[in-house]
This record gives C-alpha cells, structure tokens and sequence, in this order.
C-alpha cells in the first residue's frame, strides 16, 4: 500500500500538474476569485565576476509556480513517506513469512528454516532470546499440517490458543508480529499539543512537567472526567502559607 501511494505520487508529480491546475481554476472560479499567477517582484542579483550570469533563467508565471512550489511539496511529501515507513518495511521483511502462515505448505524447508535463524538473530538482546529458530522451524513444519492455504496471522493465533501451549515459540513469534505496529503508533496531535503547552510564557517549563500537561492535554477524554476538586484541596493544603495553630 505504502508503495502505491509512493508510486502514485511519483506519476502524479510528472503528469497531475494540469489536473491540479484544471481543479484548482473551477474551484476559484466558483468562489469569485481571479485565475491568474501573480507576477513575482524580480530581484536582481549583484555581479561579482564578468563571467557571472546576471539574472536567473527567465520562467513564466506558470512553470515558476510548477518548480517552486508544485514539485517541492510532492517531493516533501515522498521523502517524508519513504523515510516514516522505512522502519515499517524493516518489520515486514523480518516477519514477512509468517504473514500468510498458510502460504509455508508451498514454501521449502531450507528457506523457512533459514528465515527462522534469521528471527532469532533479530529478537535476540546480549544473551537473551525470545525464541529458539531450531524449535520454531520444527513447531511450523508440524503447525503448517494443522491449517489452510489461506489462513492469515489472527486465524493462526486462534489455533494456538487451543492446543494448551504445544507452539510456545510460535505463540511468541506471532504475539511480538502482531504487538509491534500497536506499539509504534503515536498521535501526531501531541506535536500540536507541546506548541500550544510551551510557548513563550512558559519559556523556563521543565521535561517532567511539560510531558505531563502534554499527556493531560493529549488524553482529554480521559482528563475531563476527573474530579479535580480533592486534589485542588490537597494542593491548596501543601501549599497554604498560614498555619492553623492549636
């Protein structure tokens, strides 16, 4: 899908100017506004050498507006997509086989065992493993039995949890697959948040209490149904600068 999208853009940056250009003028058209590129004020450079052009190559209105600002945002766009999803593309590669668990009844052995070393190696930290690669290719050729071509990941899972823990690295390999992408996900609200949190007037706002307000900002479902009021109370309390004597 990523590469579609990528793929999409790369075709829409050669061939969807006029596109963009024929949608654009019927949506100026409708709102009353004139269909024209402005003339851009034209700054001179000054000469330092005699061999040195004097103005930059002369661009009409139109394919100015084209390289300056039609090409720049899709080329921003393509980079941020590739270098977003590069660690995603990572992850797919290393867990690739067990997407469609199915699919192994066609698959050799020495290419599921050789992909089963490779996933140790990879979910291995300093001595600690989280699966042996030897066990999972033996658990896959025998779980492989147990399914159909077309059973996917979830379907698999479900399996597993009823054979009382015979696939133990398998249940493994398949619960870290599927807990990864939850896991990486975050909301790009939270840069907006931190914007609205720390501006100038909070210059001095320290990183304990700024990822604080910014998670109570984030999560203001969940905020706005505490009772602030005890809290207030307990606040109020600490900080009182009159002491009740007795």
């Amino acid at each position: 899908m990523v590469q579609s999208l990528i793929q999409f853009l790369h075709q829409y940056r050669e061939n969807g100017f006029n596109f963009a250009k024929i949608a654009a003028k019927k949506l100026a058209e409708d709102a009353d506004i004139a269909v024209a590129f402005k003339n851009p004020r034209v700054r001179k450079k000054m000469k330092l050498f005699d061999y040195e052009n004097v103005n930059e190559p002369v661009l009409n209105n139109e394919d100015r507006f084209r390289t300056n600002y039609f090409f720049i945002v899709l080329d921003h766009a393509i980079q941020s997509i590739e270098k977003r999803f590069n660690q995603l593309k990572t992850y797919s590669d290393n867990f690739e086989f067990l997407h469609r668990i199915g699919k192994l009844k066609t698959m050799e052995n020495d290419d599921i065992l050789k992909h089963c070393k490779d996933l140790q190696i990879i979910l291995t930290d300093n001595n600690l493993k989280d699966i042996d690669g030897l066990d999972l290719f033996s658990e896959l050729i025998i779980f492989r039995s147990l399914v159909d071509e077309d059973t996917n990941t979830f379907q698999a899972l479900n399996i597993l949890k009823t054979t009382h823990g015979s696939f133990p690295n398998l249940t493994i390999a398949l619960r870290i697959m599927l807990t990864i992408p939850v896991t990486s996900a975050c909301a790009e609200r939270s840069f907006s948040k931190l914007k609205l949190i720390k501006n100038y007037l909070r210059n001095r706002l320290g990183q304990d209490k700024l990822s604080e307000l910014a998670l109570i900002s984030i999560e203001e479902e969940i905020s706005s149904t505490i009772d602030y009021k005890h809290l207030i109370d307990i606040f109020a309390s600490k900080k009182s600068r009159k002491k009740m004597f007795r």
